[in-house]
Formats: C-alpha cells, sequence, structure tokens
C-alpha cells in the first residue's frame, strides 16, 4: 500500500513534469524536420530550369530565344475527328502552339468517377498536337471560366451545404487534390523537359477577379508541382485581377480585347519591365446569351489591336482561335444585373468558325503574323463539304408525364435542389409533383433555377423564372389536382462571385395558398443514355397531333443520308425551347429568342442510312412538327 506523498511516487510526479514537454518538444522537432523536408523538395522541383524561361525581355526555349504565337482549342468542344483538321489550320494561320483548358467537370463527372477517353481524351490531343509540331500551354484549372458549365468545376460540389469554392476549403481542396492526382500524371509525360510539346502551365484562372487568397493559389501551384510539373508556371489575369490573388515570382501574364499600349503597360507595372510580354487572353471575338444580340468584332479592330501588341514584341495567344460548341447540356452563364445563360454555340467569331471554316479574318491575320513570325508558311486547307438534307418531320411522340416512371424519383416531404437529392442530379430538368385537394389559388416558389413550367393535371399553367421569390396566380377552382412543377437547369454560372450559390432546381420552399406543401414525388430527366437507349428508342411513341397549349413531349423523325455524311446546320424554326439528340448523343439546346437559330451537327454524329432526330421541347413546336437541315449557320 502506498500513501499519498510517499518518496516513490514524488519522484514519479518529478519525473513525469519533466517528460511530457519533452516528448512533446520530440515530436514538434520532428514535424518541422519532415514538413522542411517536403519544402524543400518542392521547392527543388519548383527552382529546377523549366523548357521555356521568362529571363530578360524574350522568352528561351531550350536555352534558344522563341516567341509563342498560339491560339486556343478547346478539344472537350471538338469531336475528336476534327482535330488534327482544327490543328492543320492553326498551323496555317502563322501559330506554333495551341492552349487548351482542361475541364474538370467533364473527366469527373461524379466523385470518383473518371473519364480520358473520346471527346475527353486531352492526352490524345496534346500527343496529336506534338505530332504536327506544336507546341502546347495547358490550363488545368481547377477552375476554367470558359463559358463552359460551372467554369469547369463539378456541379457534385455543391451536394455539401458547407462547401466553399476555390478556397483552402478542406471538402474543396481534397476534391482538387484527387482530381489532380488523376489528371496530372497523364500529361507529366507530355512536358518539353521530358521531350513533349507543353511548355508552360497556368495555375488556377483569372483569380484575380474573384478573390485575393494568395494561401489558396499557393496550394494550387504546390499540387501542380508536386504532382510533376517542371515547366513554367504562370497566372493570368484581366487588368483589374492583376493587383489581386498574384504570387511573389511567379510569372504573370494579361487578358483583355482592347487598349493594348495601357493593358501591356500595366502587366509592366505589376511584372517589371525586364520580364517577356504574354497575352495569354486576346479575346477574338465574344460569346452570346440567349435573349442578346450576337456578338461579332470588326477585321479592322481586331488587325489594328493585334498589329500593336505584335510590334510591342508581346507573345500572344488567340482566345478563341477555333470556338467549337457547347455539345450536350454544359453551356455557361454569367449574371450582371440578371442571369444570362449562354447558348449552344460557342463560334466566337474567331478566326475559325464553329464548324472549322476559314474566314476573311483568319486570312487577314494569317498575313499580319506571317510578317513578324519565322515558322514554316503552309498552304490554307480546304473548309469541310456541307449539306442541306432538308425538311425532316418528326411525326412521332411522346408526352414528358408519359415517361416519369422510367425517371429516377425519390418520395420526400419538401422540395430541394438537385445536386442534394440522394441520387445527385447535375444537369437537365427536375420536376417536383405534389396533390392538392382544396382547389388551388397561387403558388409562391422560392429559390427557382433556372427556367421552367407550371402544370396541373398535366397541362402548362405558368412560366417559372429564375427569381428569389416567384407568386403565381393559378386559380384552379376544382378541388383536387396534381400540381407539377418542371425546373431546368439552363447551365451553371461560370464566372463571379455567385457561382458557389449555384445549385439548381428549387432551393426554397413552395407555398400553396401561403401554406407550405409536403408529399412531394421528384424526377430527374438528365438525358442519360441508359433513359435515351431504352425510353427513346423504345415502343412508346405515338402518331404526333398539333393542339395549343402542348405539354413538354419528345418527338421524333428520321432522315437519311446516301452518301457519306457531311457537316449539316440544323434549322428550329418555330420550336420554342427545349433540347435535340441526335442518333442518341445530345447535341445541345434551343431556344426561339435567339440569336442563334441553328445547330452545328458534325458529319462523324451521322452515320451512311437512317439517322434519328429527338427533340425534347418545353412548350410549343413546329405546328407541322417539322426541322430542317441546312447547309450555312444562323447565330444571330
Amino acid at each position: 500500500r502506498h500513501y499519498p506523498g510517499t518518496m516513490r511516487q514524488r519522484d514519479w510526479r518529478r519525473h513525469s513534469r519533466l517528460l511530457v514537454p519533452l516528448v512533446v518538444i520530440v515530436l514538434l522537432i520532428y514535424y518541422y524536420w519532415t514538413r522542411g523536408n517536403k519544402k524543400t523538395e518542392m521547392t527543388d522541383k519548383a527552382s529546377k530550369p523549366t523548357s521555356l524561361r521568362a529571363e530578360g525581355k524574350d522568352f528561351l526555349l531550350h536555352g534558344k530565344p522563341f516567341r509563342i504565337f498560339s491560339g486556343a482549342i478547346h478539344y472537350f468542344r471538338v469531336v475528336p475527328a476534327y482535330w488534327r483538321d482544327r490543328l492543320l489550320k492553326l498551323k496555317a494561320m502563322g501559330l506554333n502552339t495551341v492552349e487548351t483548358y482542361v475541364a474538370w467537370n467533364v473527366h469527373e463527372p461524379y466523385p470518383g468517377t473518371f473519364q480520358f477517353s473520346g471527346q475527353y481524351d486531352v492526352t490524345a490531343f496534346i500527343e496529336l498536337a506534338h505530332s504536327m509540331g506544336l507546341y502546347v500551354i495547358l490550363r488545368p484549372g481547377p477552375y476554367i471560366c470558359a463559358e463552359w458549365e460551372f467554369g469547369g468545376l463539378p456541379g457534385w460540389l455543391l451536394a455539401d451545404p458547407t462547401m466553399m469554392i476555390r478556397s483552402t476549403h478542406s471538402l474543396f481542396m481534397d476534391s482538387v487534390r484527387k482530381y489532380f492526382d488523376h489528371l496530372i500524371p497523364k500529361v507529366v509525360s507530355l512536358q518539353a523537359s521530358k521531350g513533349g510539346p507543353i511548355i508552360a502551365v497556368q495555375i488556377e484562372n483569372e483569380y484575380g477577379s474573384f478573390g485575393s487568397n494568395t494561401r489558396y493559389v499557393q496550394k494550387i501551384s504546390d499540387m501542380l508541382v508536386a504532382c510533376g510539373i517542371e515547366e513554367l508556371l504562370f497566372t493570368s489575369d484581366n487588368e483589374g485581377g492583376l493587383h489581386r490573388g498574384q504570387l511573389v515570382g511567379v510569372f504573370k501574364t494579361i487578358n483583355f480585347q482592347t487598349n493594348p499600349e495601357k493593358m501591356l503597360e500595366s502587366l509592366k507595372k505589376v511584372q517589371g519591365r525586364e520580364r517577356p510580354l504574354l497575352v495569354t487572353e486576346y479575346w477574338s471575338g465574344w460569346f452570346d446569351h440567349w435573349g442578346e444580340k450576337h456578338h461579332t468584332l470588326p477585321i479592322k479592330d481586331i488587325i489594328e489591336t493585334v498589329g500593336k501588341i505584335l510590334d510591342m514584341g508581346a507573345s500572344i495567344n488567340f482566345y478563341m482561335f477555333h470556338g467549337g460548341t457547347n455539345f450536350g447540356l454544359m453551356n455557361g452563364a454569367n449574371y450582371d444585373d440578371k442571369y444570362q445563360p449562354t447558348v449552344t454555340s460557342y463560334d466566337y467569331d474567331a478566326p475559325l468558325s464553329e464548324a472549322g471554316d476559314i474566314t476573311l479574318k483568319f486570312l487577314e491575320l494569317r498575313e499580319l503574323i506571317l510578317k513578324h513570325s519565322k515558322e514554316l508558311r503552309l498552304d490554307v486547307p480546304p473548309n469541310s463539304p456541307k449539306s442541306s438534307y432538308g425538311k425532316v418531320t418528326l411525326n412521332r411522340m411522346i408526352l414528358l408525364v408519359d415517361v416519369l416512371y422510367h425517371l429516377p424519383s425519390i418520395s420526400t416531404d419538401r422540395v430541394g435542389p438537385m445536386e442534394m437529392l440522394p441520387r445527385i442530379q447535375l444537369y437537365g430538368y427536375i420536376l417536383y409533383r405534389t396533390m392538392f385537394s382544396n382547389g388551388l389559388g397561387s403558388v409562391q416558389i422560392n429559390g427557382a433555377k433556372d427556367y421552367g413550367l407550371l402544370m396541373i393535371d398535366s397541362k402548362p399553367i405558368r412560366v417559372i423564372e429564375r427569381h428569389e421569390q416567384q407568386e403565381l396566380n393559378v386559380g384552379h377552382k376544382q378541388k383536387s389536382g396534381v400540381l407539377d412543377l418542371l425546373v431546368e437547369n439552363s447551365g451553371r454560372i461560370n464566372y463571379g462571385s455567385k457561382m458557389g450559390k449555384e445549385r439548381k432546381g428549387i432551393e426554397g420552399s413552395v407555398l400553396l395558398d401561403g401554406k407550405a406543401a409536403a408529399g412531394w414525388t421528384i424526377y430527374s430527366l438528365e438525358f442519360l443514355p441508359e433513359f435515351l437507349n431504352d425510353v427513346l428508342t423504345g415502343a412508346l411513341w405515338k402518331k404526333a397531333e398539333f393542339e395549343k397549349g402542348m405539354a413538354p413531349a419528345f418527338y421524333r423523325g428520321t432522315f437519311t443520308v446516301s452518301d457519306p455524311p457531311t457537316d449539316t446546320f440544323l434549322k428550329m424554326s418555330g420550336w420554342t425551347k427545349g433540347v435535340v439528340v441526335i442518333n442518341g448523343s445530345v447535341l445541345g439546346r434551343f431556344w426561339n429568342i435567339g440569336p442563334q437559330q441553328t445547330l452545328y451537327v458534325p458529319a462523324p454524329w451521322l452515320i451512311q442510312g437512317a439517322n434519328v432526330i429527338v427533340v425534347f421541347c418545353l412548350g410549343q413546336p413546329q405546328p407541322d412538327f417539322s426541322v430542317e437541315l441546312v447547309d450555312a449557320p444562323i447565330l444571330g
């Protein structure tokens, strides 16, 4: 038996008081030693001489003076069969480099599910550019803007209500790290230091227009280096963003369209006058929003501005050289006083058209560039043939309500956004259904994004628009009925401070005559392959018959291509709003408010023989259910 205060206990207490601090000191020494080793290893990687060096007023590539003449092509906006054609035309304009973004949301469509094949095979695109003698500037994000859905971020990030995108928030950074762990190893061996074409890699994208957290930008930089990136790292911003969120010692570049003297002077002030000048984005045109005018940039303006950029000795990347198409449901959106969804075409009024055609802008720029470039002059390749396949009648139809039982659904007591469903929905339409039994005078919808219809007993009653709060007078006098709220994700915002709040569907509550509604069934229409294959090719179709106030429906028709297919354009005159599917693949959206009136259909999407067109129309179809395949685009 030992009593308090014995000699043995007093010795143990004295020794334990000394032992605890000693253990803490040892652990701290070990932590900082390992942390320092990791930092030293990363610093060693980052400080290793890059193939492209930004020292002095000129770039050096492998020790020799080099000037970047680059053009942007996004592999995910172009069918792979046309990659070579687009790259060959890029070379023919006198360019020596292709720049591309990498869109996270196409490579990791769901958490932990990765795809790098077909149109998303970024490695194949870079290897092809290399085989054609082109260098590559890679912009892997994680955020890319690009007028692409959610700026390239995957919508499933928003499933967590605490998510803070483009920040050091642990959930976001962990997701980026897992993505980079899959992406970067695919391009490491394609760096110039290893005999590949990649000469520069961008850190994040235009972060100065979003925030000023340099810790976040540094962490993205560190991740790239840790994954094996050895080439020149750089940032790009517009003039206003140059002064925010920049990393000391990292090469800076600028994005603009006009006033080159002022813009490049601003870059010199931030970067120093003894560094090369690079315009990472010279905006060669602009993009369009639904319901607004079609944008073009006059040739004389572009020639004057580019001429000044080149006369000042700067390197340049044309954003875009070739815009391509927002295939599927992948268009982005902006918010400038109001929500502005981007159209399906990403023609951009670029030197190479959406269909890959040489433009007068291309020819004028080619002559200008070849005065400043020592690149080998190539002949201008021919344009691809186009065909007018004529009118196609979509004479079979299925009402949306008749295929609901084929769609994923859940039962719940309250509505909510698509990203927070037990089975995450990312794109397309979401339908909220409930019953009422005492008549219905008004419906108040809080936080609907973005556009849709209120229907009672499958009949359209009112249009749903994007508002914080929208009260719709219904005036339904019959006691009981079925209320459907069909809401479209028209494209997540891709730029600005509102991005992090882009959950789609209905975020808030729905009040029926002032009372919260319960007992909902929620259906997801995403145009997934299994739905398109199982339902839209099944036996549910009936003869299409026109009537006023038609409910949302699918319409189907076929046309025959006798010879090998060529590019064409689908004219949607008379149809209101919806989505087009060609031979089982989602082509894109249409909307009669314009400016875009035709959808580009690339020849590789067609077959020699019978081709199937399916149109999902939210509102009224063309009275005779016809569409027309023409040989030229109508963009505005």
